[in-house]
């Protein structure tokens, strides 16, 4: 397989946590390269968007391949932030390479920006429902809008990143107390039932309660 390492000569870093970054402030340094992975099948567009990539002025790692059967190696591969999709590939289209990368499952999450060349509401529409990010009109699209988007889209990654987390933490800690439970349950029985048996005590006779306090 053919990959182009675009800015950096080093490889993707593999096995990282999610990208989690605080995007609400605009001058928040970032804590590390977006790893950035564009679909296109002409060199020329991957330039471009690679360039106007660095105009947002988020710092970027790039690789760039030029067909669907790219793909799949690819997110084998690396794990990415950030993937860019043109809409029109040689050997598909960016609808196929949508749901391609929804379910790997490194990448359910992944932030992805359509790009066509044209403007399609009926393709922006499916587009949407393919679980893309949000969709760009390559003709029109300038660096704040392709900032906008990318913020939008990571932001949304990384909400969707610290759910799966809480949920996680949640499902563990019920694990913990249920084990907790299963194995000192003989010896939790009685002391439950004798705390229960003053609270009833102690409902039942409110007026010795406050003569104690």
């Amino acid at each position: 397989m053919s990959i182009a390492q675009v800015q950096s000569s080093q490889s993707v870093p593999k096995g990282d946590p999610p990208f989690d970054m605080v995007f609400s402030c605009e001058n928040k340094p970032l804590q590390r390269r977006i790893r950035t992975l564009v679909l296109d099948d002409s060199e020329f567009d991957q330039k471009r968007i690679e360039r106007m990539c660095r105009d947002t002025g988020y710092d970027f790692q790039f690789t760039a391949i030029h067909g669907i059967h790219e793909l799949r190696p690819t997110l084998d591969e690396y794990k990415f932030d950030l993937i860019l999709v043109d809409f029109r590939l040689v050997d598909s289209n960016g609808l196929d390479a949508v749901r391609r990368i929804r379910s790997h499952p490194a990448h359910i999450h992944c932030a992805i920006l359509m790009l066509t060349a044209q403007t399609d509401v009926t393709v922006a529409v499916e587009a949407m429902k393919s679980g893309c990010s949000d969709y760009l009109d390559k003709s029109v699209m300038s660096a704040s809008a392709l900032r906008r988007a990318m913020t939008n889209a990571l932001e949304k990654t990384a909400l969707q990143n610290d759910l799966m987390r809480a949920r996680g933490l949640h499902d563990k800690l019920q694990d913990i107390v249920k084990d907790f439970a299963d194995d000192n349950a003989s010896e939790m029985k009685p002391i439950i039932l004798k705390m229960m048996r003053q609270t009833r005590a102690r409902l039942a006779s409110p007026a010795s309660i406050k003569d104690k306090d």
